[in-house]
């Protein structure tokens, strides 16, 4: 398969834009280079689907969570905030240092005597802290 553009380098130089025109709050410049960013992810996309009938599982992937990026705007619900984790999700900390986090929400069960690890489970969601107890006792 051979790709007319692959818009890498290009690609790397938007994002960094991106993310650096927001920082100093310049956002119409950093909004366009987003903006830049999706058509060309879309021109990508668009022609991996021409070349590609039949795509194999991992490039199948990799095309479903593509489309769901291109999609997302920014008040939508079940954001995808990383490519290679599709699965990770924002935690609200409400912290002034660090108000969101992204990953999944951890329980760790540890004895009272010695701090022996007695078990540990990754939650799906962000459940409440208080919730997360019953399933961890489940496990022991």
């Amino acid at each position: 398969m051979e790709i007319k553009q692959s818009y890498q380098h290009t690609g790397k130089r938007l994002l960094l834009d991106a993310s650096r025109c927001a920082h100093a709050r310049q956002m119409k410049r950093a909004r366009a280079a987003t903006r830049k960013l999706r058509t060309q992810l879309g021109r990508v996309m668009r022609e991996i689907e021409r070349q590609v009938k039949e795509p194999a599982e991992n490039l199948a992937k990799l095309l479903e969570t593509a489309q769901q990026i291109h999609a997302q705007q920014r008040y939508d619900k079940n954001k995808v905030y990383s490519v290679h984790e599709p699965e990770v999700e924002c935690i609200a900390k409400g912290k002034t240092g660090r108000k969101y986090e992204f990953g999944n929400k951890v329980s760790v069960a540890v004895t009272s005597r010695g701090g022996w690890m007695a078990g540990a489970k990754s939650f799906t969601g962000n459940p409440y802290d208080g919730h997360t107890l019953a399933p961890q006792l489940g496990n022991l």
